[in-house]
């Protein structure tokens, strides 16, 4: 039986690795006493599943994880339990059945939404901000700059933004934006960010900027949809 559970990671949380992310995990289903199901072999290991990684630093509402069960288990209480035994900072928002044959996580996830609580200096104004937003999604390029094993390359960043608005809360400039992620490639919440401040001369300090991870999507209908909605049945849980 596999079961899909959506997590969300908060506070100190969020300065986790995606390796200790993991292993807080298998802990947390060890110490539920779940009946998990492990692989073969000489060094067997709970045959557990996550979406793409999470940088660190950042903040989640919506990480997901699938974990095979070798017996039928209750679900909803499967999703209680597991949360009784994880540590401060994560918790579970949701759960659902995942049909046999069904593609993985990581076949389906493609895009990722963030939110970034960005610091603006006082001479910029957020009704000035969104104007250059739908400037900067008019341009046909966005280039960044990525140090990588072979040096710093360039690369073109904005087929992969797929929506990016802008709001004001409290004098801080909060961005939205739906941006690639998977296997095909992956674009960094900051680096678009910086691409704006730099095409239009801003003062927005990226590097102290907050992020959240809203969710992780999947392109559908138009539109997008969680790893939650394609199993067509699913909990959620409003943890307080």
């Amino acid at each position: 039986m596999l079961v899909r559970f959506k997590m969300a990671k908060e506070g100190l949380a969020r300065f986790l690795s995606h390796l200790d992310t993991v292993r807080v995990v298998e802990r947390a289903l060890r110490r539920a006493g779940l009946p998990v199901a492990y692989s073969q072999g000489f060094n067997p290991h709970p045959r557990i599943s996550f979406g793409p990684a999470l940088a660190v630093g950042i903040a989640s509402s919506g990480e997901y994880f699938d974990v095979e069960f070798d017996s039928r288990v209750d679900v909803e209480l499967a999703a209680e339990v597991l949360e009784r035994q994880m540590p401060r900072g994560f918790s579970i928002k949701g759960f659902g059945g995942v049909p046999t044959g069904a593609a993985s996580l990581g076949s389906i996830i493609q895009l990722a939404g963030y939110t970034v609580q960005c610091p603006y200096s006082v001479e910029n104004r957020v009704p000035v901000f969104k104007l250059l937003v739908q400037d900067f999604l008019e341009k046909s390029e966005i280039n960044v700059s990525r140090t990588t094993k072979k040096g710093m390359r360039v690369k073109d960043i904005r087929q992969g933004i797929h929506s990016l608005t802008v709001d004001q809360r409290e004098g801080t400039a909060v961005f939205s934006m739906v941006i690639e992620t998977g296997p095909t490639g992956s674009i960094k919440p900051r680096e678009v960010l910086q691409a704006f401040s730099e095409a239009y001369s801003l003062q927005l300090e990226t590097d102290g900027a907050y992020v959240r991870r809203t969710d992780l999507l999947i392109p559908a209908y138009g539109g997008y949809v969680t790893p939650l909605d394609v199993l067509g049945q699913f909990g959620e849980r409003t943890v307080q």
